[in-house]
């Protein structure tokens, strides 16, 4: 069962990195443990919120101020001790 449990894991990091920037896999990361601790609810974005966070996160990647995809994996298979595929 926990074999099947981490595979299902390492097929939904798969689907996530290969569709999400890892600005927003952070984003997404931090928002999920946010919710596991404070048991809140992701709040609705407006558009001018998300074109605000877009624009932020490209400042963030021109001055070098973000995770790369492999420091990303990193973080997320140390925290959930995911293997690699």
């Amino acid at each position: 069962m926990e074999n099947m449990k981490n595979n299902t894991l390492i097929k939904l990091r798969d689907n996530i990195t290969g569709t999400y920037s890892d600005e927003d896999i952070i984003w997404l990361i931090k928002e999920l443990d946010d919710y596991e601790t404070e048991k809140s609810f992701l709040k609705a974005h407006s558009r001018e919120e998300l074109v605000s966070r877009a624009m932020e996160g490209h400042r963030q990647i021109q001055n070098g101020e973000c995770y790369t995809n492999e420091e990303a994996m990193a973080i997320l298979g140390l925290k959930y001790k995911l293997e690699t595929a």
